[in-house]
């Protein structure tokens, strides 16, 4: 080792996916399957549909991103922001639980979840989520709850 090379920065280990029983989600995925998420103005059905339903018409998943996606470039300013560690898949099935005129929109509201520190919403089903300290499971709960926020849905 050289004289210069102890004031070198070690490169940094990439991020991997927390292991089972030390992620530091609020809640997981599985706690929330009977949990019914209201319909937005969107649809003319009462109710709404529950958590186990959107898992079941596999109209929410999260994986996680590979190194190389790990920062996005925003289209209109080229700014490059990141890093992410999730990419957040919400189908069709879940349109109708929000509004895109609502109050508040639904990037903006995930990103205030516990564990979630940036949201990037790439194109209408796709969100890059930085949550290093989130399962898999914890980041769609945090998605969830963000479906669950009234400020989500006009009316």
């Amino acid at each position: 080792m050289g004289l210069s090379d102890r004031w070198r920065t070690p490169p940094a280990t990439p991020w991997a996916p927390p292991a089972a029983g030390s992620c530091r989600c609020k809640e997981h995925l599985e706690n929330l399957y009977e949990h019914e998420i209201p319909y937005g103005v969107l649809t003319d059905e009462p109710g709404g549909m529950s958590v186990g339903g959107l898992v079941e018409c596999e109209a929410l998943e999260a994986r996680a991103v590979e190194p190389d996606d790990a920062w996005h470039t925003i289209a209109r300013t080229g700014q490059r922001v990141g890093p992410f560690h999730w990419s957040l898949w919400l189908g069709d099935e879940a349109r109708a639980l929000y509004d895109d005129d609502g109050p508040a929109s639904l990037d903006d509201v995930l990103s205030v979840q516990p564990g979630i520190e940036r949201v990037a919403w790439e194109d209408r089903e796709v969100f890059l989520v930085g949550a290093p300290t989130l399962c898999a499971s914890g980041v769609m709960a945090a998605m969830v709850r963000a479906l669950d926020n009234p400020r989500v849905r006009l009316g």
